[in-house]
């Protein structure tokens, strides 16, 4: 599947259950969107940017699960000095 038909889906979703509105919205729904297109063209590997913004964006928008939001995960400061955790909290490749 690709993100803009991923997107475009979670949208209508959100307009469907009433915590979108697309006319009030509009200009983060076109960035949204237009960084989904980024992501089917190919982004670098070394792009730690356009996925976070996304993720931020759909958030703003009301596109996340509330429970979704509330998690936080607990890593130790030690391993994250040793550089054993992303900062998205997924296991790094040296780790």
């Amino acid at each position: 599947m690709l993100m803009v038909d991923a997107v475009n889906e979670s949208i209508n979703a959100a307009i469907d259950a009433g915590t979108l509105d697309p006319k009030k919205q509009s200009a983060p729904i076109c960035a949204l969107l237009k960084m989904a297109e980024v992501v089917d063209a190919g982004v670098s590997e070394k792009d730690n940017v356009t996925f976070p913004t996304m993720l931020k964006y759909m958030v703003a928008l009301g596109m996340m699960p509330q429970e979704v939001k509330e998690v936080k995960m607990s890593i130790s400061k030690t391993d994250r000095l040793k550089g054993k955790f992303s900062k998205f909290g997924g296991k790094n490749a040296e780790g």
